[in-house]
């Protein structure tokens, strides 16, 4: 009996879980991510994402104009460790480092040679 007095009190005296690990964690990031396509106004390193989709087999062509940091996340769906098939989605963040405007375009072509461009505007304060 007197052990697991013993055990509870040290118990009570430790730091809770997970405590030493929020010192170490950094803040979460912030990334906008724009769903009604109109121009966003950001602060410097604010990070925009646009998702950009077309059909299994296409490429995809990104360019930035202006001063920003692209970043690119290929999305890959699975149902029981198996890839989905029938599209294929890009996810970009866009990190403005400067004041200005920064514009990106990305161009997805299919197999079959049609092209669908994705546009996002970003004004940076």
């Amino acid at each position: 009996m007197k052990i697991c007095f013993a055990v509870l009190f040290a118990f009570s005296l430790s730091a809770p879980a997970g405590a030493e690990d929020k010192k170490d964690t950094p803040p979460p990031r912030v990334v906008v991510e724009p769903v009604d396509g109109k121009p966003v106004t950001v602060k410097i390193g604010t990070a925009v994402r646009l998702r950009a989709s077309g059909v299994a087999g296409s490429t995809f062509t990104p360019k930035v104009d202006g001063k920003g940091q692209l970043n690119a996340v290929k999305i890959v769906q699975q149902v029981d460790q198996t890839p989905v098939l029938g599209a294929d989605t890009m996810e970009y963040e866009l990190t403005a480092l400067e004041k200005g405007r920064v514009t990106l375009e990305v161009e997805v072509k299919a197999p079959g040679g049609a092209i669908k461009k994705h546009r996002l505007e970003i004004t940076v304060e």
